[in-house]
């Protein structure tokens, strides 16, 4: 379980797919849900990186 309750099939549908080498191809969760599970989850080191991920997303949506 991750955050609040959420299991594996509630967060499959807010994953993306990427490549991080030739030819390999991983799911992560979107920044949006990534972001609120790190909040549920409250642990010091993952609310370290909240500032961070929340100025990617915003620098994201500022580029589309």
């Amino acid at each position: 379980m991750i955050g609040s309750g959420r299991d594996y099939d509630e967060l499959s549908s807010h994953a993306v797919e990427m490549e991080v080498g030739r030819g390999v191809r991983v799911q992560a969760l979107d920044l949006e849900t990534l972001i609120l599970t790190k909040e549920e989850t409250g642990a010091e080191k993952d609310l370290a990186v909240l500032p961070l991920l929340r100025r990617t997303l915003k620098e994201k949506s500022e580029r589309r």
